[in-house]
């Protein structure tokens, strides 16, 4: 499930909107393909973050969910 209380700022939901299949909606009445248990969160944010795009907490995402 999203970490984040606002899936607006989620990255992978940022993401899904750029259409090259990094971000997490593929089904706008179902918008988190992680919450569904279909795409894993940091492998996700790994994918994200090798393609060198400024989203803001990525990084710091892939932290958090590392210690968690």
């Amino acid at each position: 499930m999203c970490v984040l209380p606002d899936i607006a700022h989620c990255p992978l939901y940022i993401a899904s909107h750029d259409g090259d299949g990094l971000g997490c909606v593929d089904d706008l009445a179902r918008p988190c393909k992680v919450s569904r248990g279909e795409m894993d969160w940091q492998t996700a944010l790994l994918r994200l973050a090798a393609t060198d795009r400024d989203y803001p907490l990525v990084l710091q995402l892939i932290d958090t969910r590392g210690a968690a």
